[in-house]
């Protein structure tokens, strides 16, 4: 992406840290992408120093984001415009010391907040929720909320917006996992195994995603 910007005749700096965001003025337009920061929120932090500085910022704004990368305020959101989600509980400290806890069915707990789908857990056994409460206190994690979600079977379809474009302008794609569950992992979103592949889709199910997802836009837009 760099490279074709600057053959585009961009004049493009990378930075990795926020700290450039701080000091002198000399750009005009921040893109900033998806880092894979230690800390909580931390997708919401280059938006809102931006915003802060009054500097364009393409992507989703810090408080977009803060509904979005919530998987907790993003459930909610869409369960007050009648659509189904699933089944979710958030892990309280007690819980997470108490080696015996345990709840019935299949779940899958992970960061409440973030999209880089790390430190995730697949849950079916009292040995399951074992492994997943020592990652929980995994003091690399640095105190971060968990929550366990229902698991339920199916397909991971993603849903492109642009904001000023009409929802559906762009293909649903399909998202593949990890072969047995189909659940998206940090590794291979990061292209560090080859479970994960990302393709147009418009097979059972494109339609009424592409419905769900045009009433979350209408209730969070302006988002860009």
């Amino acid at each position: 992406m760099l490279e074709t910007l600057r053959g585009l005749g961009f004049r493009v700096t990378p930075a990795s840290e926020h700290e450039v965001l701080f000091g002198p003025l000399d750009f005009d337009f921040l893109y900033a992408i998806h880092s894979h920061a230690i800390f909580d929120g931390h997708e919401l932090l280059a938006p809102a120093i931006a915003a802060y500085r009054g500097v364009p910022c393409l992507g989703a704004s810090a408080s977009s984001r803060a509904v979005s990368e919530d998987k907790v305020l993003a459930k909610q959101l869409a369960a007050s415009l009648g659509l189904d989600v699933a089944k979710h509980r958030i892990m309280q400290p007690g819980e997470v010391s108490n080696d015996k806890f345990s709840l019935p069915g299949s779940w899958i707990v992970k960061p409440r907040g973030g999209i880089a789908s790390d430190a995730i857990v697949k849950v079916e056994n009292e040995a399951d929720w074992r492994d997943a409460l020592a990652t929980i206190s995994d003091p690399r994690h640095g105190g971060r909320e968990f929550i366990a979600e229902e698991f339920v079977p199916g397909l991971n379809l993603t849903v492109p917006i642009v904001e000023g474009f009409p929802p559906g302008s762009l293909a649903v794609f399909e998202e593949r996992g990890r072969p047995g569950d189909n659940v998206l992992t940090n590794e291979a979103k990061r292209g560090l195994n080859s479970s994960y592949k990302s393709a147009p889709y418009d097979g059972p199910g494109a339609e009424e995603v592409s419905q769900a997802t045009a009433r979350m836009v209408a209730e969070m837009s302006p988002f860009d």
